[in-house]
């Protein structure tokens, strides 16, 4: 599986961070004012240059804004409740398809960082699975399959990869495994 909008709605990770972490910056009289524009910024462009795309008080240093974010990204953060994941997610796992076999998720990013989402998530219909996380960092990142031949791979398995982007398909043709969309559940 990969981890971000295929088990649960990356949104609400990084959602209330960005606004925790604007709260440390200025003074917020309007959480969801802030919040719809993170959020649309986010459904229009991903990840990419968030961040930068939503810097809206000029009295804010970025460079500091940013580390403060990584940072509570990577852990320092606590969420009150924890993030359910996505309803097609849960209903799938329980068909019993997984009885007595491995979970595992695949996803790239800073290894702190996708520990802290793992840990946020409200996983307790997993626990009679073993589940394992591995993270792809730098050249080994999906869509690279070598991750996948060095830290999973076992010539008697089956394998499927479940995920929701171009680069999750690309992951699993050049890993030679069936990939399933999320967005076809």
């Amino acid at each position: 599986f990969d981890l971000d909008n295929t088990i649960y709605p990356e949104i609400e990770y990084i959602g209330p961070i960005y606004l925790h972490t604007l709260s440390k910056f200025i003074d917020i009289k309007d959480n969801n004012s802030y919040l719809n524009k993170f959020k649309s910024f986010y459904e229009i462009n991903g990840n990419k240059d968030l961040i930068d795309g939503l810097i809206f008080d000029q009295s804010i240093n970025k460079s500091d804004f940013i580390k403060q974010y990584k940072i509570n990204l990577r852990g320092r953060y606590l969420f009150e409740k924890k993030i359910k994941c996505y309803p097609e997610f849960i209903k799938y796992i329980k068909s019993n398809i997984y009885n007595n076999l491995e979970l595992i998720i695949l996803t790239n990013g800073n290894s702190d960082q996708q520990k802290h989402k793992l840990n946020s998530l409200d996983l307790g219909f997993l626990e009679n699975l073993n589940i394992k996380l591995i993270v792809a960092e730098g050249r080994l990142a999906k869509p690279n399959a070598e991750i996948f031949y060095k830290n999973i791979y076992q010539p008697d398995c089956n394998y499927v990869f479940i995920g929701d982007s171009k680069t999750d398909k690309e992951f699993s043709d050049n890993a030679k495994v069936p990939f399933i969309n999320v967005k076809d559940f």
